[in-house]
């Protein structure tokens, strides 16, 4: 008998065959839902990691500027201490020179002094020893002048006795002095002038 429309053998195949089709077909959705969730996860982690970098970078950047600016204002602090050293040693440089002048007009101060004492003891040794009458006057200014006692004796006594009492009590043999002689030699230079 002859039927009319589909061979059920064929649908029977074309079932089968589109059934097989459809297993691969959900097999392979399900795979690559897989790899898509293994992908979102792995995408997830990538995005955390770029966003961590990112930040690393962000706080990498904000220390290089922070180290940047100390660099820059441990620069200008050298610079000033620099700056102040070499004021500091121009400042000792000039005090330095200014000492060695002061240093070499003192001693030429000194040479001038020795010469001007030496100058004056030549004058006072060379000139004619005092009269008894000049020995009791320079005495007496020597006793009010405070360089002889009160009490020592003075018209009495022979000149030359009482300038060595004199010096005697005063603190030595006041006549080698030469600061002494001097002073003993302008007191006769007032009195007679």
């Amino acid at each position: 008998m002859v039927r009319k429309g589909y061979d059920r053998g064929e649908v029977r195949a074309f079932l089968e065959e589109v059934a097989s089709d459809l297993a691969a077909a959900s097999a392979l959705v399900s795979e690559l839902e897989r790899l898509a969730a293994r992908a979102a996860v792995g995408a997830g982690e990538a995005s955390w990691a770029l966003v961590e970098a990112v930040a690393a970078e962000a706080w990498r950047d904000e220390v290089l500027a922070d180290l940047d600016r100390r660099r820059r204002e441990l620069n200008g602090e050298v610079v000033r201490l620099r700056a102040g050293r070499d004021r500091l040693r121009d400042d000792l440089a000039e005090a330095a020179g200014d000492l060695a002048e002061q240093l070499r007009r003192l001693d030429g101060s000194l040479q001038a002094a020795r010469s001007a004492g030496d100058l004056a003891e030549q004058r006072v040794r060379a000139e004619a020893p005092p009269s008894a009458e000049e020995q009791r006057a320079e005495l007496e200014a020597a006793r009010l002048a405070g360089f002889v006692p009160l009490g020592a004796p003075v018209a009495d006594a022979d000149p030359d006795q009482a300038a060595g009492a004199a010096a005697a009590e005063v603190g030595g043999d006041l006549a080698e002095d030469p600061g002494t002689v001097e002073l003993f030699a302008r007191l006769r230079a007032e009195r007679s002038g």
